[in-house]
């Protein structure tokens, strides 16, 4: 007989007698959509198999994440599934999986958003990347190749496949530790990009910079990318027009700058500042900060004294109404830098480009660039 030590004896017992880990599909409703039966063993096996996995790519320790859920099928949604991660449920579309009856890698993104148990405000892009970055770890993929940034999602911050092929660089060149690590960075409240810096030693700008050299960021993606924020950009001009206008007609005057928009006349302070700015930080201001919102785009007809300019008293307003006398309404009245070639909101409420200086546009025979400066547009202030 052999010798057991006793401490062996006892951890055995204490093995074998402790019960079953808990499933982790605690229930499938199918009832509005009974012929759903067959896939929802499908979908209740893969939950069970792969919810356990999920949890070790997103946390280190993942008994702090939720461990079970719901499974319900729906006859129609608008999108193949979702997940209600506070109700601990993945809804799943009946018609879109009868049509599809191998795409169990949906299934798969939607358990993920069960495990992230994001804090509220997270940004939406890391929590859709770090799902299909798990799924394609994962390999429920539907046979994808590796995923890549393009036309349709060009950016980090687009989500989906473009965030989850950037996530992939990181755990290449960091370890799947990165991803656990934002992942704890995006269950509290606030969560900044500042993370990356501190998780790798480089500013998010330079991660991203880094990984658009690799082949799985396309050539042409860059250029889709700066078509739509220049195209957020301009929509957001169109609105700070209109609110300008209501402004102008219930107070008599233009606002001295763009914050005394808010709140009364934008939906949010978003609304004036570059999505590049919100984005990156990065701000091309000139001198013309905004009191109340330094970061806002750049008001010509601001309160301010020109910033450029020592010892005068000539206020960037007085300066742009003499211009327009000049040059009349297309004159610009807001001004994007972080784009190439700069945006302008003209006073007639145009948008369009033009490089940093604006005047050439202008100018004719009658109306010369110099002209339209100070020193032409106040003789009296030369005197003093």
């Amino acid at each position: 007989m052999l010798d057991v030590p006793a401490s062996v004896l006892i951890a055995l017992l204490l093995l074998f007698a402790s019960p079953a880990p808990a499933a982790s599909v605690r229930s499938v409703d199918f009832t509005e959509a009974p012929e759903m039966a067959d896939f929802s063993k499908k979908a209740h096996q893969i939950g069970d198999e792969m919810y356990p996995v999920v949890l070790k790519l997103m946390a280190e320790d993942p008994s702090i994440l939720p461990q079970q859920f719901d499974l319900v099928f729906r006859k129609t949604l608008k999108v193949p599934a979702y997940a209600l991660p506070r109700e601990r449920k993945i809804v799943l579309n009946a018609e879109w999986f009868t049509k599809h009856p191998d795409d169990v890698g949906a299934v798969v993104h939607e358990m993920v958003h069960i495990a992230q148990d994001h804090a509220p405000g997270a940004p939406s892009y890391w929590t859709e990347g770090v799902a299909d970055y798990v799924r394609h770890k994962l390999g429920y993929t539907n046979s994808w190749s590796h995923p890549r940034c393009s036309a349709e999602f060009p950016h980090y911050t687009s989500g989906y496949w473009c965030t989850s092929a950037f996530l992939m660089y990181l755990d290449e060149q960091f370890g799947s530790n990165i991803v656990h690590q934002l992942n704890a960075a995006l269950r509290q409240r606030p969560y900044s990009d500042a993370f990356f810096a501190g998780a790798t030693g480089k500013p998010i700008e330079q991660l991203w910079a880094d990984f658009q050299k690799t082949p799985y960021h396309k050539p042409g993606a860059a250029k889709a990318w700066e078509a739509k924020q220049r195209e957020a950009c301009t929509n957001q001009l169109y609105k700070i027009h209109q609110a300008i206008q209501a402004f102008q007609q219930e107070n008599g005057r233009l606002p001295h700058w763009l914050s005394e928009l808010a709140p009364r006349y934008v939906s949010s302070t978003n609304v004036l500042i570059c999505p590049v700015t919100r984005r990156t930080k990065e701000v091309a201001s000139f001198g013309v900060l905004d009191p109340l919102l330094p970061a806002a785009y750049v008001y010509e007809f601001s309160a301010t004294r020109i910033p450029w300019l020592e010892n005068h008293w000539v206020t960037m307003k007085q300066f742009k109404l003499r211009q327009k006398e000049l040059v009349g309404d297309g004159i610009p009245m807001v001004r994007c830098h972080l784009h190439q070639p700069v945006l302008n909101l003209a006073y007639n409420g145009d948008v369009f480009e033009s490089p940093t200086g604006w005047e050439q546009r202008f100018t004719n025979a009658t109306v010369r660039a110099e002209s339209l400066s100070v020193n032409a547009l106040f003789p009296e202030e030369q005197k003093k």
